[in-house]
C-alpha cells in the first residue's frame, strides 16, 4: 500500500494523518514535513496512525525526529490511533509511553492558541501528498 500524508490545522493543533507503509522511502519526506511545520511555528502536532499499516525503524526514527523538533520548539507532539504492527513496534522499542501516553490533544489545542503561518511560501493547509503509487 502506498504511503500518504494528509494534514490540517485545527484551532492551532496540526493533525497529521498517515496512511499506508512508512519505511525508508517516505521517511525522509516525513522528517522534512515536521521540520517545515516547526519552521512555520506549527509546533503542536497530533499524528493520527489509524490508517498506518506498517512502520520500520527508519519510519520510527522520522516520528521521533518530529517529537524532538516540536518539543525543542516549545510545542507538543503526540501519536494516536496506533494499531497492529505499528502499535507493537512502539511498545517493543519503548517509545509508546513517550509518544502516545501524553495529555489529550484537546488540552494541547486549548493551551497553544492560534498560530500564524506567515508568508513562508509553503503548501496551503489541508494539502494531501502520496508516494505516487497508483491507487486501486
Amino acid at each position: 500500500m502506498p504511503f500518504s500524508v494528509v494534514f490540517d490545522d485545527q484551532r492551532g493543533l496540526t493533525v497529521v494523518s498517515l496512511a499506508g507503509e512508512l519505511d525508508i522511502g517516505p521517511a525522509a519526506d516525513l522528517r522534512t514535513l515536521f521540520d517545515t511545520l516547526v519552521e512555520d511555528r506549527q509546533v503542536n502536532v497530533l499524528v493520527d496512525l489509524h490508517l498506518l499499516t506498517f512502520c520500520d525503524s527508519v519510519g520510527l526514527s522520522a516520528l521521533i525526529h518530529g517529537f524532538h523538533a516540536c518539543r525543542s520548539a516549545g510545542g507538543s507532539f503526540r501519536l494516536t490511533g496506533d494499531t497492529g504492527l505499528v502499535s507493537r513496534l512502539l511498545r517493543v522499542t519503548g517509545v509508546r509511553g513517550i509518544l502516545v501516553d501524553q495529555p489529550e490533544a484537546g488540552d494541547a489545542a486549548l493551551s497553544c492558541g492560534q498560530t500564524d503561518i506567515g508568508d513562508a511560501g509553503r503548501q496551503p493547509w489541508g494539502w494531501h501528498w502520496d508516494s505516487g503509487a497508483p491507487t486501486p
